[in-house]
């Protein structure tokens, strides 16, 4: 039968799996990020120990992962197999280093695809703030602008408007989405929402962009949003 602590490292190691699927691996600490690796070399057992470990020892990702071509030893439960892959870690992010590759699209054509790739986004910011995505005629993000940060009822200013009609117009937008991340409080629906996304709208369609949609986020990855029609009045708040 499998014992309490095997469970408990199940559990942990689903957790953090979890975690990178849904928000990325960016939002990693380092100790997760060795401690996700370590996972494929040590099946059974509690890797965060190691990784902590390892970085006390090494002090950065990098120097873990110069130190697996040789000095890895000096860490209990390393094994062979584990300081193999680590050493050739930095191999592998060579050949995919290719300057004329360029990064697949991002395409964002659902509320669930937009709402997890701004979730993933706001993860780590920390203050509040009001940002508006340009998208292609296939919902591809072409770009993104900031259009508030601060503190108080959000008014964006007539510089970054213009600013951002420009971009549009340099991009050949077809679709915009707008933002606004509460850094301190769930997402909610305000009155001031509400007259910011006429205004939005009514510009966005003089240039012939629709205005998909406004998404609210906040702590705790809460969100909703202000769906619009395609002549774009609220039609309903979820």
């Amino acid at each position: 039968m499998p014992t309490k602590g095997k469970a408990i490292h199940s559990g942990h190691r689903e957790r953090l799996r979890k975690k990178v699927i849904q928000y990325g691996i960016d939002v990693l600490e380092n100790h997760e990020v060795l401690e996700l690796l370590l996972f494929y070399s040590i099946p059974r057992r509690n890797t965060n120990d190691i990784a902590h470990q390892m970085l006390e020892e090494f002090e950065t990702l990098p120097g873990v992962l110069e130190a697996a071509k040789g000095s890895l030893d000096t860490i209990p439960g390393v094994s062979e197999k584990t300081a193999f892959l680590l050493s050739y870690l930095d191999q592998f992010w060579k050949l995919l280093e290719d300057p004329n590759r360029k990064p697949p699209p991002i395409k964002l054509n659902s509320s669930e695809r937009w709402t997890g790739y701004f979730q993933k986004q706001m993860y780590q910011q920390t203050g509040n703030l009001i940002l508006l995505a340009y998208l292609d005629q296939s919902y591809c993000l072409l770009g993104q602008q900031v259009l508030w940060e601060g503190k108080g009822t959000p008014f964006p200013n007539q510089e970054n408007y213009r600013s951002l009609m420009r971009q549009l117009l340099m991009q050949n937008a077809a679709y915009a989405l707008l933002v606004r991340y509460h850094a301190r409080a769930s997402a909610v629906i305000l009155p001031e929402d509400l007259e910011l996304v006429e205004t939005l709208h009514e510009m966005l369609n003089n240039l012939g962009v629709v205005l998909i949609d406004y998404l609210i986020l906040g702590t705790h990855f809460s969100s909703c949003s202000v769906l619009l029609s395609k002549d774009g009045p609220p039609l309903r708040e979820v």
